[in-house]
């Protein structure tokens, strides 16, 4: 689903209240606030609780949550037809009539966002890394493709030289400010090599290489630190760290140059996972949660994510269509 705004209200709380303590799983819970939250402003405007929405109603509803696959999309309109069930049942609802119930799987995979690409193979993220003029524009591919990333990009922000096992293929990641924010991931020698080269690079090519004839530079000298990531030599202090808009800025002209206006952080994130997902099934053949458990704990998520993770794209459903996978 899309990272939309929406309230923070439910409608006909104390009912949805209700139903939430109905379901003993927390990652349901949660996906289920989110849908009433977002069905929030259409039921105050026609005054009536999701359960008791038409189908044409209903319809206009998932498009509005736009989820990103198939399978998402069959997953909310089931989800939606338990949450109707349950009003049937305990007689909330005007009739006894729920209006997804003979739908199929055509009507139930129509809300599915496949205009846009989302996510990317492991071979695609190295040609757009090889198609990189500047080493400082393929870390931040590549870093948090393999699991590297934190709150506002400060794992890759953080990372200097110094976090570099070499001989271990080991990465130190510390999170933020907070002494207890640091961990180690196992990386391949590909990234070890990726960072070193991006940390021995000491001037930036503009426009990828490419400046206009009249361009004033064509490459900008880049601050001496220990930083992997860093900014460029203006008049900037030559300790200072770069922040999160160097990578919003670097990985919006990638974005843009590419043409994929969803070629962002978050979804490089989540296609490493998904590469992840798939090297593990091809060694193990299967996909559960020993192999979940060690995707999470390489991109460092919170586990009671994990559901809302799977029903979304961490599948072998998304992993099979991805990498034409029979």
């Amino acid at each position: 689903m899309s990272n939309m705004i929406y309230e923070d209200k439910m409608y006909n709380e104390e009912i949805k209240e209700e139903f939430l303590s109905y379901l003993d799983n927390e990652g349901y819970q949660d996906n289920y606030r989110r849908f009433f939250k977002i069905a929030y402003p259409i039921e105050s405007q026609l005054k009536k609780d999701l359960y008791d929405f038409t189908r044409d109603e209903l319809r206009g509803y998932f498009y509005r949550i736009m989820p990103k696959t198939v399978k998402a999309s069959r997953t909310i309109v089931s989800h939606l037809s338990n949450y109707i069930d349950w009003a049937i049942e305990k007689g909330y609802k005007r009739t006894n009539l729920n209006p997804l119930l003979l739908t199929d799987n055509e009507w139930r995979e129509q809300f599915a966002q496949k205009q846009l690409k989302s996510y990317w193979t492991d071979a695609e993220i190295r040609k757009i890394v090889e198609s990189r003029a500047n080493n400082q524009d393929a870390i931040i591919l590549l870093l948090p493709f393999n699991g590297v990333y934190g709150k506002g990009g400060s794992e890759i922000l953080n990372l200097t030289y110094r976090n570099i096992d070499k001989n271990n293929n080991q990465l130190t990641l510390h999170d933020s400010d907070s002494d207890n924010s640091w961990r180690t991931i196992t990386v391949d020698e590909d990234l070890i090599n990726a960072c070193l080269k991006a940390y021995e690079e000491t001037d930036y090519e503009v426009m990828n290489g490419n400046p206009s004839p009249d361009a004033a530079r064509k490459s900008i000298d880049l601050v001496d630190n220990d930083y992997i990531v860093r900014l460029a030599r203006t008049r900037v202090n030559e300790n200072a760290k770069a922040d999160h808009n160097i990578l919003h800025r670097r990985m919006r002209k990638i974005a843009d140059e590419i043409n994929e206006p969803n070629f962002t952080t978050k979804n490089i994130v989540y296609s490493g996972m998904i590469a992840m997902a798939k090297n593990l099934y091809l060694e193990s053949g299967k996909l559960e949660q020993e192999e979940y458990e060690k995707i999470m704990k390489q991109f460092n998520f919170d586990t009671t994510k994990l559901y809302r993770y799977k029903n979304d794209f961490l599948n072998l459903e998304t992993i099979k269509e991805l990498y034409n996978l029979a």
